[in-house]
Parts: structure tokens; C-alpha cells; sequence
């Protein structure tokens, strides 16, 4: 029946971790609700995790801002003033060299990034696989876990940054040769500039895949190509989400871009201290959700069924012990519980068993047999009968018995016979 199933329910049901000692299941509360429960329950968790992996980050950050300082200097010593001064030389034309300088600049630093990528990838293996924990125990923290993660989700991470900072210098080196063939006056000038802007579609689509490798990764078993298409799938599939979820989660990287001087300081400490266990928390809080509801809705049902009983179980007061013995008495007495049944061993008098041709002394012995067995089924009874147990429940019907007697006019009514169970 997998006509009837769900897309991500053909994609990575049965591939499910389940070696970490996670339960997995579906969450009692909301999931926006078990998200602020765990952002205010285990906030210093999250500032703890959030500072190994700002190590984690740290090649990554460094990258990114000497590349910063460099394009900076470039355009503030660069050769644009033409030669003004004493002694210097005029310069006749600087047209496309600025772009040409960022061309080399951008080449170097963005293949920097890769490594920067590979290592802060290390890093969330670690941090996506104890968010994921923390969401599906509510609230368990163990920091042994971000080690586990780096173990068991190394590859699956490792793949989609990888691929992702592979895409972004692409991107970036192809945005840069076009602004300088553009600058220089190139006759393909539109077509250049149609190709940046599909580049660039394509990081933040990749952007997209990443973030969905990362949560598939850290909670199924995949192979790479495997892993990269469920991705893909996924990404399409909840299209919408996923632009809304990766928003809500990466604004607070972003919005350091656009802010200057003393906001700048407030969201970057912001940032050290708990941007990324926030970002993470709210992907893998989505990523469950879907999960939850796409992949396992079995554990969706389960939890349903487990909140019903509970609230059947307040409603329904206990049981009294009145209560029991009318459920014991409407159901009839039974044999098998009002008298002792001698146990079965091996000291037991065993019956004569007949011959294929038997004769009148084979009918005697097993006659003689079945009397010796009965004796003793009768001494073991009534050696037994006054125990507690046998002598509470049969008192039980022999009230009864009484109330059904004293009933009617000059007529006995006979109790019920007994039910054998």
C-alpha cells in the first residue's frame, strides 16, 4: 500500500535511528508551546551548547571577517583617485578595477569558507543531535549527547555544508566575473546578469536542502545520494514551511548584516551566546513536527490515546471495594476459583492407560485408577478449602444466596448455577 502513504512516508520511514535510546514519539504540548517551555525551562543549557558550538564556528567567523577587513582596505588604498599628487603619475583608466580586485579577493576567501563549513559542520552534528533529543524527551538534557551526534551524524552534516559552501563559491565567484565583464562592457551583459540571479536562487536554495539534510540526517540512516534527494523532496514538499521556518530561524544571523554600531554589539553578543542553539532549536522543533506527522503518525495517535485515558482516568473515580465485590458477584461464581484444583506434578497418581487390546482386568485397574485419582483431588480440597482466598470469595455469593432466599412470597428462589471460567 505505498500508493497510500505520504512522500516523506516513502522516503524515510524504516530508516529510523534507533540506536540512540530515544523514544520517539509524538509531543503532549503544541510544539510552539514545547518550544518556549524549553527555551525558558533549559535556557542555560542552550547558552552552554550555544558556546561549543561558537568554537565550532569560530574558523568560519574568522573567515568572514578578515575577508571583511581586506575588501575594506582594498577600496580605501585602492588606485581611484588618478594619480592625484605631487610626483605621481596620472592613471588613465581604473574601469573594472575594483571588481577585478574583488574577482581575486572573493576567489581566495570563499574557498576558505569551505574548510570554515566543514568544521563548523562538525560542530552542529553534535548541536542538531542534542536539540532533536532534547525536543522529543521535552525537556531530558544530556550533554554527552553532543558528542554522540558527532559520532553518528558526522557524514549526513558534513555532506550538506559542504555542498551548500560549494554552491555559494560558485555563486559568488560567477556574481563576481559577471559585475566585472558587465563593468567592462560585454556584449552578453543580460544573459551575465540572468545567470547571477540563478545563482543566487540557487544558495538560497541550497540554503533550503542543507537545513533539511541536517534534520533528516541527524534522525534516519541514509546514504548520500539518498539523503540528498529526500532533501530536495522535502524542501518542495513543504515549500512554504520551510521558507517561514528557516526565516524564523536564521534571522537572527542575518540581521547582524543590517544593523551598525551599538546594535550591532547587542544582537552579536546575542548571537555568542545563544543565536544558535535558537536557530537550532526552532529548525529541529519544525523538522519533528513533520516528522511526527508525516513519517510516524502512529506515535501522533498514541500520545492522543494515552491523553484520553488520562482524562477518562480523573473523571472515573477509583474503585471501592463495594465496587469489586458487586463486578465479582455479577459475573457468577466460578468453579475453577471457589475450590482448591490440586496442582499438576509428577507425585500424582497416574491413570492406568488402556492397551491397544485390553481385557476385563485393563477396565478394573483403570477403574481402580481414577477412584485413587479422585481421593486425592478430594483430600487436597478439603485440606485447602478454609484458606483465606477461597473462603472470601465463596462468602461473597453466600450473601447473595441469603438476600435471594429471603425474596419472594412462601416461594424459595434458587441462585444462579455457577458459570465455569
Amino acid at each position: 500500500m505505498a500508493e497510500n502513504k505520504g512522500v516523506a512516508a516513502r522516503l524515510l520511514e524504516g530508516r529510523e535511528r534507533s540506536d540512540d535510546g530515544i523514544f520517539s514519539r509524538a509531543s503532549k504540548a503544541g510544539r510552539i508551546q514545547l518550544f518556549w517551555d524549553i527555551l525558558k525551562g533549559r535556557f542555560g543549557r542552550l547558552v552552554l551548547v550555544n558556546l561549543i558550538l561558537v568554537l565550532f564556528f569560530a574558523p568560519l567567523i574568522a573567515v568572514i571577517v578578515l575577508r571583511t577587513i581586506t575588501v575594506g582596505g582594498q577600496i580605501i588604498g585602492g588606485p581611484y583617485a588618478g594619480g592625484l599628487g605631487v610626483g605621481a603619475g596620472a592613471i588613465p583608466d581604473v574601469t573594472g578595477t575594483l571588481q577585478y580586485m574583488l574577482l581575486g579577493t572573493d576567489l581566495f576567501f570563499f574557498a576558505l569558507l569551505i574548510p570554515g563549513f566543514f568544521i563548523a559542520g562538525i560542530g552542529l552534528s553534535g548541536g542538531a543531535y542534542l536539540i532533536r533529543n532534547l525536543i522529543r524527551t521535552e525537556g531530558v538534557f544530556s550533554l554527552k549527547d553532543f558528542g554522540r551526534g558527532i559520532v553518528r551524524n558526522f557524514w549526513a552534516t558534513t555532506e550538506a555544508v559542504l555542498l551548500f559552501s560549494a554552491v555559494l563559491f560558485a555563486a559568488r565567484y560567477l556574481g563576481n566575473y559577471v559585475e566585472y565583464s558587465v563593468v567592462m562592457g560585454t556584449s552578453a551583459a543580460g544573459w551575465l546578469i540572468f545567470s547571477e540571479v540563478v545563482g543566487y536562487l540557487l544558495v538560497g536554495l541550497m540554503a533550503l536542502v542543507s537545513l533539511w539534510m541536517i534534520a533528516i540526517g541527524t534522525s534516519y540512516k541514509q546514504n548520500p545520494w539518498t539523503l540528498f534527494r529526500s532533501a530536495v523532496v522535502l524542501t518542495f514538499r513543504y515549500f512554504p514551511l520551510t521558507v517561514l521556518f528557516a526565516a524564523l530561524s536564521l534571522w537572527p544571523v542575518f540581521i547582524i548584516i543590517f544593523v551598525s554600531g551599538l546594535f550591532f554589539t547587542i544582537f552579536l553578543a546575542a548571537e555568542v551566546f545563544i543565536g544558535l542553539s535558537y536557530s537550532l532549536l526552532v529548525w529541529m522543533d519544525f523538522t519533528q513536527w513533520v516528522f511526527d506527522r508525516s513519517v510516524s503518525p502512529d506515535c501522533v495517535l498514541a500520545v492522543a490515546e494515552e491523553d484520553e485515558k488520562a482524562e477518562d482516568a480523573k473523571e472515573k473515580p477509583a474503585a471501592t471495594g463495594e465496587d469489586l465485590r458487586r463486578i465479582i458477584v455479577s459475573y457468577g461464581k466460578s468453579d475453577l476459583i471457589s475450590r482448591p484444583i490440586q496442582p499438576v506434578d509428577a507425585d500424582m497418581v497416574s491413570l492406568c492407560m488402556l492397551p491397544e487390546n485390553f481385557s476385563r482386568e485393563d477396565l478394573r485397574r483403570l477403574d481402580e485408577s481414577r477412584k485413587e485419582l479422585r481421593r486425592e483431588v478430594n483430600a487436597y480440597e478439603a485440606a485447602h478449602k478454609s484458606e483465606k482466598r477461597y473462603a472470601e470469595y465463596n462468602k461473597l455469593f453466600e450473601d447473595r444466596d441469603r438476600a435471594l432466599q429471603g425474596k419472594g412470597k412462601g416461594k424459595r428462589l434458587a441462585p444462579p448455577a455457577p458459570r465455569r471460567r
